[in-house]
């Protein structure tokens, strides 16, 4: 799953997403 998951700690796909340029 490439879901953002409600979790506390931020996840590397998390990261990654508000990482994002655009």
């Amino acid at each position: 799953k490439n879901v953002i998951p409600l979790t506390p700690e931020p996840t590397l796909a998390g990261r990654v997403e508000m990482n994002k340029p655009e």
